[in-house]
This record gives C-alpha cells, structure tokens and sequence, in this order.
C-alpha cells in the first residue's frame, strides 16, 4: 500500500498482493479531512481483490474518493462530517454501506452494480447529486426502474443519458422522489434508434419538482438536436411552472427545430430559453 500526504489529505493506491487486508483501513487519522481510494492494477490481472469487509473510520473526515476500485466485499463508511463522496467504481459486486451519512452534502454515483438503490438510499439526504449513465441503466437493469427512497433535501441533480431511450423512463421515476429539486442538468443527451413516439417513457403524472420547485435546466448535447430531444424538452417547459431559465447546447440544430425551441409555450410566464 503506497500513500501520499500533505496536512490533512490522504491518497491511497493500493498493489493487491493476494492476502486479506486490514479491515479498518483508515481509523487513527484522528485530523484527516480528504481521502482518495483506487486500486492499482500491474500486469494483465484484472480479477476483483477478494476482501469480505473494507471500514473506512475517522471523526473528520469531510471528502472520499472512491475510484476504479474492484472489491468483491462491502465497504463500510462510518465518517459522521462526510460531506463529499465521489464512487467510480468498476465492481459490480461491492456494497457500500454509510452508518452516519447526515452530514453529506454532494454525491457522486458512476457504478453499475445491483445495490445501486441500497447505496441511493444510504446518501439519500445529500443536497447535490450526480448519476452516470451505467447508474441509471443500473436501476432500469436490476429494479425495473423502481427507486423506493425518496431525497427530501436535494435541490440539485446532474444526470449522464447516454445508453439508450429507456433510461429516461428512470429518470421520470427518480424525479418523483425529489419534492425540492430546483436545479437539474442533463449531459450527453444523445438517444441511439429510431424511435418516433414517447410512449411509456413521458409519465402522466407530473414529477412535483417540476410543477413547484424547478427553476432552472441545463442541456449539455454534444451531437445533433433531434425531434426526439425537442419532445422531452418540450415537455420539461410546458410542465415546470416556476422555471426561470432553460439553457440548451444547440450548436448544431436545424433551423425549424431552433424556431420551434424559441416559441414553445412554457408553463412559466418567468421562463427564458438559451441556445447556446
């Protein structure tokens, strides 16, 4: 185990060497504010690191990073000012488990894994959240597109959709568990197929954050504006009746669709739509 260290920050990257760690791997930091976990992979051997249980333990720490990590075990997380978790995590395996998480405040999520909806609920009281595409993909995979948590403080959600025209089907239902979203960012809008309706994927009932909470949606689209993206957008407009700005990444949209955009009927008389 090699680390490095400047005042109150720890980053370990780990060679597996084929034994059973320690199962408390950080607990006499007692000043430790930032952590940063990988494993480091040497050779061609990319087998997951057979450990049952991985704690994480220390009475200040505020950020964890958890990144291309492959542990076949759980990690426990006990840090009760925790305000910071980012997991990229390549183990579809491994458990996150979080025994004090009410100090968090920004969570990020990039793992496709079929505990996905126990790690969602254990961070559910964070205020920011970020979801990668395989996250998402992950709860239509294993849960049918069922999030039973609900997130009573978020206000701010970032998305990846880049896997296929369902995943908009969970998003719909994670939306409904946030009462109090105010902002939400999509990155990569990009739907492969060519499907021309929206069945089964609009719902009927309107997401509450929608109608009472939303005030602004940022679009990041990398490739071409298509129909298919002006339907949702259309409908993220004529639904979200306290919007005040919706900003979109049109650099490369027909003509019609850019007019189209501009004089859609928002459901906010505030709302102000920008096509950068």
């Amino acid at each position: 185990m090699f680390h490095d260290s400047v005042d109150n920050a720890l980053a370990l990257r780990g060679e597996y060497s084929g034994d059973q760690s320690p199962q408390n791997l950080i607990s006499r930091c007692p000043v430790l504010q930032e952590l940063c976990l990988e494993t480091q992979w040497i050779g061609d051997d990319f087998n997951s690191i057979p450990l049952d249980k991985i704690k994480i333990s220390s009475p200040c720490l505020k950020t964890l990073r958890i990144q291309h990590c492959s542990f076949e075990g759980e990690v426990l997380i006990d840090a009760p000012k925790l305000e910071y978790l980012y997991i990229e995590d390549d183990e579809i395996r491994t458990k996150y488990s979080l025994t004090n998480p009410w100090s968090l405040v920004e969570v990020h999520i990039n793992k496709f894994c079929d505990t996905v909806v126990e790690l969602l609920t254990c961070v559910s009281v964070a205020k920011r959240l970020m979801l990668a595409s395989q996250s998402l993909w992950a709860i239509r995979h294993f849960h049918h597109d069922n999030v039973p948590t609900m997130f009573p403080n978020l206000v701010k959600l970032d998305v990846d959709i880049h896997w296929s025209w369902e995943s908009w089907s969970v998003l719909f239902n994670v939306l409904h568990k946030m009462p109090l979203l105010e902002q939400f960012t999509i990155s990569y809008l990009h739907l492969p197929g060519d499907i021309d309706h929206t069945s089964g994927i609009l719902p009927l009932e309107t997401p509450n954050c929608l109608r009472f909470k939303m005030k602004e949606i940022t679009i990041l689209n990398e490739g071409v504006v298509t129909r298919r993206q002006v339907i949702l957008i259309g409908y993220l407009l004529r639904h979200s009746t306290v919007l005040e700005r919706v900003t979109l990444n049109a650099n490369n949209i027909e003509p019609e669709l850019r007019k189209e955009l501009l004089n859609f009927q928002c459901g906010s008389h505030m709302c102000r739509i920008e096509l950068l």
